[in-house]
């Protein structure tokens, strides 16, 4: 199952509350705003819908029977949990949030706009319902967290079965790829789920939500089982014929290391805190515009990231997965040299202004776009390109509910995220066409 990366506000909005503050008793001697109503008003325009691929044809009646068996765990629960039902105030609470968050899981299924999509919401609603479902059985009919553990030696047995068969076949590489990645995700997914009980870190220990919790990560493990079951069965139908590529992407992984290695050694050495002083990473005085703004962010994510894959140790099946982080890296770094340049050579990039903010966007919204049509685009294009394609989604979330009058300082660092989305977006067909090459090599 896809997931998804994490923010950061805190350091801005602590700054920003202060500044505004001085303004709201200075206006003519606070900071520069923007009205958060103009921001809000272009956050709400629709951005282009960048839907997850796999070069796999889900059948739909898999996707429907995912969907069903959420439906079915939660038609075994009350609709709602009254004080007849669940006497305790607190634990009534948190069953009803949990129960309505379930289904509303459910309800979005439907509105996915493919049947992968609905396959993925599925996958997230089945844990949540039989999280639920568990709850309320634990409360009403003594269920226990040793009797929901007894299910995981069949789940491991049939992880294994499935570990037993599955290898790196394919015709295309990269097509093949991009399965294996899922396909490998699925897997340590189903590894891991199963034998997450037995960590010390249970968060509602032995009681009904300790029972739920249990049942959750158990259901976990099933969803990805059946779903790496699928991939793989249908991914070997469609081969007209098949090679064990394993040492083509071996090959191809140390060659994309290195890559990665030496275009993060090309990277300024900066001894500055970045989240104060961006500005360092120029040899010129800008100031902390969006354009500097953005540079950190992708100098940051370079280098987290290439160090995530230095330290990888992977005892459990992450090839493909690892050839994807490799390019994503060489794409935060190739986007970092090309705004680097540009900041350089005097383009600011600064906000002042709401209409240079919709600006902004509007050059990251061309660049997802171009990057899905680009003639370069292919199937790592359309693998990777919701990955950077989402920055803009995060950015709009900042902006949508803001009133009143916004710092332009706090703006600049909230608006870098669509710089960073047009950075990368403008550089991924280059770059996915580099790994593509590598990929196929013989």
């Amino acid at each position: 199952m896809r997931s998804s990366l994490g923010r950061r506000r805190v350091l801005a909005l602590t700054a920003t509350t202060a500044l505004a503050g001085c303004s709201s008793r200075l206006p003519w001697r606070g900071p520069p705003t923007i009205d958060a109503s103009r921001l809000s008003e272009m956050a709400s325009k629709p951005a282009p819908s960048v839907s997850e691929t796999l070069p796999v044809t889900v059948e739909p009646s898999f996707a429907a029977a995912q969907a069903e068996a959420a439906r079915q765990l939660l038609d075994d629960v009350p609709r709602t949990f009254d004080s007849d039902l669940v006497p305790n105030g607190a634990i009534r609470k948190r069953l009803n949030y949990l129960n309505d968050s379930a289904r509303e899981q459910v309800r979005e299924i439907e509105d996915a706009p493919t049947t992968l999509e609905r396959l993925w919401q599925a996958s997230r609603a089945r844990p949540d319902a039989r999280e639920v479902r568990a709850t309320w059985r634990a409360i009403d009919s003594d269920l226990t967290r040793k009797e929901v553990r007894e299910e995981t030696p069949e789940i491991r047995a049939t992880t294994e079965e499935f570990a037993s068969r599955w290898s790196y076949i394919g015709d295309d590489p990269v097509r093949a790829l991009r399965v294996h990645a899922e396909i490998e995700s699925d897997l340590v997914g189903a590894r891991n789920w199963a034998a997450s009980d037995g960590r010390d870190h249970r968060q509602f220990g032995d009681g009904p939500f300790g029972v739920g919790e249990a049942a959750s990560r158990l259901e976990r493990a099933r969803v990805d089982n059946d779903v790496m079951n699928h991939m793989f069965d249908r991914f070997q139908h469609s081969l007209e014929t098949t090679s064990d590529l394993k040492p083509r992407l071996e090959t191809a992984r140390r060659t994309l290391y290195g890559r990665v290695q030496r275009r993060i050694e090309s990277l300024p050495d900066v001894d500055a805190d970045l989240h104060e002083s961006p500005s360092a990473l120029l040899d010129r005085n800008v100031g902390d515009t969006a354009g500097v703004w953005a540079l950190a962010r992708l100098y940051q994510e370079s280098e987290r990231n290439a160090l995530v894959l230095r330290n990888a140790d992977d005892p459990e099946p992450a090839l493909a997965r690892r050839i994807l982080e490799a390019t994503a890296v060489l794409v935060t770094v190739r986007a970092f040299d090309r705004l680097r340049s540009r900041i350089e050579n005097g383009d600011e990039m600064s906000v002042e202004s709401a209409e240079a903010v919709v600006a902004l966007r509007e050059n990251a919204l061309e660049a997802i776009e171009a990057a899905r049509t680009n003639e370069l685009a292919s199937g790592l294009v359309r693998e990777l390109l919701p990955q950077f394609a989402r920055y803009v989604r995060w950015t709009d979330e900042e902006f949508a509910n803001q009133s009143g009058a916004i710092s332009v300082r706090s703006v600049e660092r909230d608006v870098a995220d669509y710089i960073v989305a047009a950075e990368t977006c403008r550089v991924l067909p280059a770059v996915a066409s580099d790994t593509a090459k590598v990929v196929r090599e013989p």
